[in-house]
């Protein structure tokens, strides 16, 4: 009966429904509880946003850590993760496994995909790679429209992981687009972007620090 009474009082208003929402959304949750209790309240916050139009992000990681390219003897697209970047990840997989993403995306180059691919085995799916999130994305000349265009297309709680300079360069672009940042925002590898739309156009983001292995 008390379990049942609280619900309600989170469901009496929308206002309150949307502070639940928010605070899973920017991780307090995730961060915080067990893997077992932020699933089950996530899906339950989700299934509440679907109902009431709250807004759902999307989730832009960097790469965890893969060591320096000049210590690296070979194709820079090959540099794996360091032992350190494994343990993010895998870090990274529970945190965002209990978010219930809708799909993966990944920068083609293996760092970023390996990355990504522990989330991909705890929810059953496949790695999707799109060369528009490779760090090569700031030697073009015109990137924005392929840029834009692919974040519009993205589904609700989709995960996408790209570069150290492709990710500012998508934050400054979306801010000059009126998108607005909350809190100081985060650049080191294996953090997490949150991205939240107000109907196609990018409304609101806010950074998560990168998961503290070592």
């Amino acid at each position: 009966m008390q379990h049942g009474k609280a619900f309600g009082e989170i469901l009496a208003g929308r206002q309150a429904l949307g502070v639940v929402a928010l605070g899973l959304s920017f991780g307090t949750v995730a961060f915080e509880k067990t893997h077992s209790t932020v699933c089950h309240c996530h899906l339950v916050v989700v299934h509440l946003c679907e109902i009431h139009c709250l807004p759902v992000p999307v989730y832009l990681v960097r790469h965890a850590k893969a060591g320096s390219r000049n210590d690296f003897d070979g194709d820079d697209r090959e540099r794996p993760l360091t032992n350190s970047g494994r343990r993010q990840a895998a870090a990274l997989a529970t945190r965002l496994a209990a978010l219930s993403p809708s799909i993966i995306m990944s920068s083609p180059y293996r760092r970023c995909v390996e990355t990504l691919e522990p989330l991909a085995v705890a929810i059953g799916c496949q790695v999707r790679l799109d060369e528009a999130l490779g760090e090569f994305f700031t030697e073009r000349s015109q990137p924005e429209a392929s840029l834009i265009t692919l974040l519009q297309s993205l589904p609700d709680r989709a995960v996408i992981c790209s570069h150290g300079d492709v990710i500012p360069a998508i934050i400054n672009l979306l801010k000059d687009r009126g998108m607005h940042v909350h809190g100081e925002p985060q650049w080191q590898k294996a953090s997490v972007w949150v991205l939240e739309r107000d109907g196609k156009q990018f409304a609101t983001a806010s950074a998560w620090p990168p998961p503290a292995v070592d």
